[in-house]
């Protein structure tokens, strides 16, 4: 990991993580699993905490509901909804207001603003992604997993 997540995360005591973190953590994706369990590991033990917003959930479950995989939706859901230290902030008026100015402003899809606007919203100092899209918006930090691997 080059140098390591511990670099890219210093001084970080929140961060907001998108549902591409979970999916690479849930389907043990070999390039990214490494970053992820340890991120995971970070929240889980309290180091630092973690948000993401209840558009992770949804996302999160489209594949395994397509598939027919209740167990794997019902484990999906539970790992999310219990995970320690993790918040997962609903959709409020002020998230959707933010989530709509990030849009207009940077031209992001919906699920995207709405991910970043509740990583502002939440006050958190850092919000983790793979969507390269939007490391363009300024109001807050966004870290790509690739960029992280690629610090090699």
């Amino acid at each position: 990991m080059g140098q390591g997540i511990e670099h890219f995360l210093k001084d970080k005591k929140r961060i907001a993580l998108d549902t591409m973190i979970f999916i690479y953590h849930f389907e043990n994706n070999p390039q990214y699993n490494k970053t992820t369990s340890w991120i995971l590991k970070q929240i889980e033990l309290g180091e630092i905490t973690g948000v993401t917003s209840t558009l992770t959930l949804l996302e999160v479950l489209v594949k395994p509901l397509q598939l027919f995989k209740n167990d794997v939706v019902e484990n999906y859901q539970f790992a999310l909804t219990n995970f320690p230290n993790l918040t997962i902030s609903p959709l409020s008026t002020s998230i959707a207001r933010k989530a709509a100015e990030l849009r207009a402003k940077y031209n992001l899809h919906t699920p995207g603003s709405i991910q970043i606007a509740t990583a502002i919203i939440e006050k958190t100092d850092l919000f983790l992604t793979n969507d390269n899209s939007l490391t363009k918006v300024d109001e807050i930090q966004v870290l790509s997993i690739d960029e992280i691997e690629n610090s090699d």
